[in-house]
């Protein structure tokens, strides 16, 4: 039991991780979104909490918008 809590505490599974509140503003690029992404996994992130507020440049549910969900 306890080597197994060691393991789990060293290494834990995403549901365990942090997972940052992630705002998106501007103009959307599916590319840097990828990008951003790659370095959230890269810092041990077990995922995001995404939020569009004020400043969004990119219509907000438009197929751009749409194609940045699914990058």
């Amino acid at each position: 039991m306890k080597k197994s809590f060691l393991k789990e505490f060293e290494s834990p599974p995403n549901q365990y991780r942090g997972m940052p509140l992630w705002l998106w503003n501007g103009k959307l690029d599916p590319d840097e979104l990828r990008r951003q992404m790659r370095l959230l996994r890269d810092m041990g992130m077990g995922g995001i909490q995404q939020f569009t507020g004020n400043g969004l440049d990119t219509v907000y549910l438009s197929d751009d918008w749409m194609a940045c969900i699914e990058a």
